[in-house]
């Protein structure tokens, strides 16, 4: 068979073909999904975060950044599926805003409460801010604390100077430790009670005034991050605001009766000053 002696162009040409087969060989294989990669790893933390949510606020917040970081390129493909070659300009500002939807809602259900802790100084005007603006007469406060638990009482005795640096007279400048018949966990402000309480008939209760004091204090502690709760007490004297600190409670900004009367309040209230208690 006779030998074919090729040109050098069809040389060229063969190798030319080769290349180019290569190319579309190499092209062939899938390169990795970084999309697919990415929501993975933020689906991760998400479920993590929900499991195993973490206990300081710092914490919180540096790992629903990196959820949000990684969200954004898959977001991104998302965004470009859906509109693919129509607005282009927007494509970029809404995976943004569906990456920072995402985390948001993770944030919104692990971001933990405010725990009891020593306030510092911006907490402290804050606290003493609404006790400060009051006018006088202001009502004598009573500091009580939940006997047998020294943890709760050491974090009430910080306000017996902050409310003596707000103007206000603290009852013998300390923290009473007390026993509660039906102890209750939270912050609770007692005042002076009327009517006839049967303990027979659980319809049966006392009645109390909404005094300017008590507003003033409910306020300073909404001010650091803490709903009180309100409750009567007969034996109490008037012209006396008894706060009680029981145990923490899992979640101390949760709205209590208090906050519901005090939003109820709010609606129909005409404005003017409360008037003081006699």
């Amino acid at each position: 068979m006779p030998k074919v002696t090729k040109t050098r162009q069809q040389l060229r040409a063969e190798a030319r073909e080769a290349a180019k087969l290569l190319v579309q060989t190499g092209r062939s294989k899938q390169a990795p999904r970084w999309d697919y990669a990415l929501a993975l790893i933020s689906l991760a933390i998400g479920i993590v975060l929900v499991v195993a949510p973490p206990r300081t606020r710092v914490e919180t917040f540096f790992w629903l950044l990196v959820m949000f970081v990684a969200l954004v390129y898959p977001a991104l493909h998302l965004v470009r599926t859906v509109l693919q070659a129509r607005l282009k300009w927007i494509q970029a500002p809404a995976a943004i805003v569906v990456a920072a939807t995402l985390a948001s809602a993770i944030g919104y259900r692990v971001w933990p409460p405010i725990r009891r802790h020593t306030l510092n100084e911006k907490e402290r005007a804050l606290f003493e801010k609404p006790l400060s603006e009051q006018k006088e007469p202001r009502e004598e406060i009573q500091l009580t604390c939940t006997q047998g638990d020294e943890s709760v009482c050491v974090y009430a005795a910080q306000f017996v100077n902050i409310f003596r640096e707000a103007g206000w007279k603290v009852r013998a400048n300390h923290v009473e430790p007390v026993r509660m018949n039906n102890p209750t966990a939270g912050i609770i402000l007692f005042k002076h009670g009327v009517g006839k309480l049967d303990p027979d008939n659980w319809r049966s209760g006392l009645w109390t005034a909404l005094t300017a004091s008590l507003i003033d204090v409910r306020k300073a502690f909404v001010n650091i991050g803490i709903e009180p709760e309100s409750a009567s007490n007969p034996e109490l004297p008037e012209g006396v605001v008894s706060v009680y600190f029981g145990l923490e409670k899992e979640d101390e900004s949760a709205p209590t009766n208090l906050t519901k009367t005090m939003e109820k309040l709010g609606k129909h209230w005409r404005g003017g000053p409360i008037p003081p208690s006699n």
